[in-house]
């Protein structure tokens, strides 16, 4: 019998303009009045890592509900790709954040305005760095930050789940990390975080761990590739530096180092202010002062927490806003 041979296709996904020519066909063809909440330019912006059945299914349901708005494209994109990824990747809504809702920092926020931001807003792509690392304590704010970032910069934003995607057996990790890959590319431009990099990726610590081994070439393979700068911005969080393989540290990958560290008085005075502004849903007049010299040596994630405390304290004594006394106690 004669061997056959079998060969795979990679398709890809529309590109936005691919995308904005079929929302248009959509709304030509269309007899329904809809109310169109935001511009056919914005729609295709905001889909990308959508295929075109997946746009017609938005669109037909806008049809049926009479108005086109962003929040259910963005809903509905949510579920199509958490559906298809979601065992990889986890996405994330970005819209309405920016680097002004991190408290301090002002020297890290310039840097990244100067050289992801206004760069990728300019088209200015061979200045973008591949990999960013973030690296501190834990509650430090980094993974906040990585958000705001992705806001500002107008891009999509997902988490890595490397914990998810690494297998005991040979092959299945390979897999699903290639989907990821693939996955990632549709959804350019994008900020891909990784949490704690400096435990999920490395070369392993023996010869007989070839499953880690293969899966790191292959993410230094795609880190690598040339054509995918100022498309894909690899984010990096580590808590212990140290331990990072040096190979991720390359010139070409993570070669941007920036420090979280325990947040100033000053910053822990603005990290009070944002989050009671938040819970409030006003802003208020506190002893900022005061409660940034009672939490010397918190974390970010620690005065959040001390903030939504005191919004509970609130509620169950029947108030609706905060009041000094449960921030204190």
């Amino acid at each position: 019998t004669e061997s056959i041979n079998f060969s795979i296709l990679e398709v890809d996904y529309p590109n936005e303009i691919e995308r904005y020519e079929y929302i248009c066909f959509l709304e030509g063809t269309s007899k329904k009045q809809i109310d169109k909440q935001i511009s056919k330019d914005e729609f295709a912006r905001i889909t990308s890592g959508l295929t075109l059945m997946n746009i017609e299914d938005i669109f037909i349901q806008a049809e049926l509900d009479g108005v086109l708005k962003r929040e259910m494209v963005v809903k509905k994109k949510e579920e199509m790709i958490r559906k298809e990824y979601g065992e990889v990747l986890e996405i994330f809504d970005t819209l309405n954040l920016t680097l002004d809702d991190f408290a301090g920092k002002e020297n890290i926020k310039k840097y990244h305005r100067g050289v992801v931001i206004e760069p990728l807003k300019q088209g200015d792509i061979e200045i973008v760095p591949k990999g960013i690392l973030y690296n501190g304590p834990p509650g430090t704010g980094k993974t906040y930050f990585a958000k705001c970032l992705a806001g500002e910069a107008g891009i999509n934003f997902v988490e890595l789940k490397m914990s998810r995607i690494l297998d005991k057996w040979i092959g299945e990790s390979e897999k699903r990390l290639e989907k990821a890959f693939f996955g990632i590319k549709s959804l350019a431009p994008v900020g891909v975080f990784i949490d704690e990099i400096d435990q999920v990726l490395d070369r392993g610590d023996n010869d007989t761990n070839s499953v880690r081994k293969n899966i790191f070439s292959m993410f230094l393979t795609f880190l690598s590739d040339p054509s995918l700068r100022g498309k894909v911005i690899f984010i990096g969080a580590a808590n212990y530096p140290n331990r990072i393989d040096e190979a991720l540290k390359r010139s070409g990958r993570f070669d941007k180092k920036i420090p979280f560290l325990l947040p100033t008085k000053e910053e822990r005075e603005e990290t009070f202010k944002i989050h009671l502004k938040r819970l409030n849903k006003k802003e208020l007049e506190y002893d900022y002062l005061k409660f940034a010299n009672l939490t010397e040596n918190y974390s970010q994630a620690e005065i959040e927490n001390i903030c939504i405390k005191a919004l509970e304290l609130a509620r169950r004594n029947g108030r609706k806003t905060i009041v000094e006394e449960d921030v204190l106690k």
